[in-house]
């Protein structure tokens, strides 16, 4: 369990700088669309690696499944976030004065909130965690949900890149 440890304090503190990072943005210039957005995204950032950080050091699968769970709601929205950063950055009035972009963007955000958050009826499917030497493992069948995620990071990569 020394490595799970080691990994989870790293996580941590990840966690902290992303929010500290994301804190010191919003700070700078609070009015600034691009430094608010700054801000939601190193939040979900934090999330993403406080909630790991609890999961992979967890006392039961229970508790490492919850906590797993709850970390969607910072790796769901990054995408999206980042996204509409990217737009904005790169002053594309055309995308961001649209509606159905906007809804495009964050609908997957939303759909992964119900899909994985902790209280999703399919977080049996979702979650098969494993005690390794390094912290809990998540096995996710290859189901439509997996190739879904996949899909929905590289889009998301692609398009935002």
């Amino acid at each position: 369990m020394k490595y799970a440890l080691i990994l989870s304090i790293l996580l941590y503190l990840f966690g902290c700088f992303y929010l500290v990072f994301g804190i010191y943005a919003l700070f700078a210039n609070i009015k600034s669309r691009v430094n608010r957005l700054f801000y939601y995204l190193t939040s979900c950032l934090a999330i993403f690696a406080f909630s790991y950080s609890i999961s992979n050091s967890a006392a039961t699968e229970e508790a490492s499944t919850f906590w797993r769970a709850c970390a969607a709601f910072g790796w769901g929205a990054y995408y999206s976030i980042f996204t509409h950063l990217i737009l904005i950055v790169t002053n594309n009035k055309r995308l961001l004065n649209s509606r159905l972009v906007m809804f495009l963007n964050y609908a997957p955000a939303l759909i992964n909130f119900i899909l994985f958050s902790p209280y999703t009826p399919l977080k049996e499917p979702n979650y098969t965690m494993s005690q390794s030497r390094y912290g809990w493992i998540n096995y996710m069948p290859s189901n439509v949900l997996s190739i879904g995620i996949a899909v929905y990071v590289l889009s998301f990569s692609i398009f935002g890149g």
